[in-house]
């Protein structure tokens, strides 16, 4: 696979070539950052809360998700395949084993050596 002046082993099918490295390709709904990194999908707000004594109105308007105490705060809990950050928003999950770096995951790499002219 040539990549700039120089020519790389190809990487196996689901992982893209990145000069040395194979690197795992995204998953749906992620974007390719062209480099190292997958950024996520837009992550969503969970709202202003309900005060510490209205759990009950919390678990009633989300009886599907249930609520969470944050500080002296009930939220909704995230949906599946979010979890939150903070308070108030939800973020996308990364894929079991890659990293979180906020706005995006670090994919699994592979050594694919050094190119050769």
């Amino acid at each position: 696979e040539h990549q700039g002046a120089l020519c790389y082993p190809s990487c196996e099918g689901g992982w893209n070539g990145r000069l040395t490295r194979c690197v795992k390709e995204c998953p749906a709904g992620f974007k390719d950052d062209n480099v190292s990194g997958c950024i996520k999908p837009a992550s969503y707000g969970r709202g202003a809360g309900y005060a510490l004594w209205r759990e009950d109105a919390c678990k009633k308007d989300n009886p599907k998700l249930g609520c969470q105490k944050y500080g002296a705060l009930w939220y909704p809990k995230c949906k599946a395949g979010y979890h939150n950050v903070g308070c108030c928003t939800c973020s996308p999950d990364c894929p079991e084993g890659w990293k979180d770096y906020g706005i995006g995951c670090t994919p699994p790499m592979k050594n694919r050596g050094s190119g050769v002219p």
